[in-house]
């Protein structure tokens, strides 16, 4: 178990499991003991921060996840609406660079003139 404690640590677990004294043993364990929660500490303020850089990381996830669900509905839409599923796709992917998500998958879901003829 002393093979996986930080030097700091470890050598003070050492000096205090030495100890001839039971004064100089008591100052140890203190020692010690004062040590462990510092680190401990220490490594809950890195822990709550590394959960924090996760949530973040998790709703980016999401946001692309929404994302990638509405370009593929927007595809989708693209190819089964319009009868000219090419030129469609190329007008599709114009409007995309230039506008919000939001903007292009209500265009399509309208049926806008700008990307070609309505089929029913």
């Amino acid at each position: 178990m002393a093979s996986n404690l930080p030097k700091n640590i470890e050598q003070l677990l050492k000096e205090a499991t030495k100890g001839v004294d039971r004064v100089a043993a008591f100052r140890s364990y203190v020692k010690l003991l004062d040590t462990g929660y510092k680190t401990s500490e220490k490594l809950g303020g890195e822990l709550r921060k590394q959960e924090r850089t996760y949530n973040k990381l998790k709703e980016d996830h999401t946001f692309f996840a929404r994302h990638r669900a509405k370009v593929d509905v927007l595809l989708r839409a693209m190819r089964e609406t319009y009868t000219n599923s090419t030129k469609a796709l190329r007008m599709f992917e114009e409007l995309a660079q230039h506008y919000p998500a939001q903007y292009v998958f209500d265009v399509c879901k309208l049926g806008s003139y700008r990307l070609g003829l309505v089929q029913g």
